[in-house]
């Protein structure tokens, strides 16, 4: 399960670093107490929890605990603030054989958690497995290069549209 915090920069930019990085400690504490398991926080404003063992069903429920806490302020020094949470969830070794891929998936259901607003989860499973293939084909191969190749149209002067040619 992957945990993406909205609307720090703000927060960084309006209260400050000693303030964000309470306000953090104090996710992180919840997290832990909420999931009775390690929080890793990974990058920045990620966490990582590991839930081995548990179902789908399980992380779901997980999901909306965490979720709903996040409908509420979390005060530091006094202050109030409200943020907001998006979490992916991803079985392995179903959706991810290897940590890159598994990486990758949460990614994607993080963003599709992000599709639905504030404070959602996402599952990936096949549907969301089928969007992120359908994204790589559209993708160019990095080791190729593009060229444009306009082509006429019989009998006509002008440039009607352009093809493209791979080319290693």
């Amino acid at each position: 399960m992957k945990v993406y915090l909205q609307n720090f920069k703000s927060l960084n930019k309006s209260f400050g670093y000693d303030y964000y990085e309470e306000l953090l400690s104090q996710i992180t504490a919840y997290l832990n107490e909420a999931a009775h398991r390690n929080v890793f926080r990974y990058i920045g404003i990620e966490f990582m929890i590991v839930l081995e063992g548990a179902r789908e069903g399980q992380a779901c429920d997980l999901a909306a605990q965490i979720l709903e806490r996040f409908e509420h302020i979390w005060t530091v020094w006094e202050l109030d603030c409200v943020c907001s949470a998006q979490i992916g969830i991803c079985s392995c070794p179903a959706y991810g054989e290897d940590m890159t891929s598994v990486l990758k998936n949460l990614d994607a259901a993080v963003s599709a958690a992000g599709e639905y607003g504030p404070n959602q989860y996402a599952v990936f499973d096949s549907k969301l497995h089928e969007q992120v293939l359908r994204s790589h084909r559209r993708r160019p191969d990095p080791d190729c290069k593009e060229f444009k190749h306009p082509y006429h149209r019989r009998g006509c002067g002008n440039r009607k549209s352009a093809q493209y040619l791979k080319r290693l």
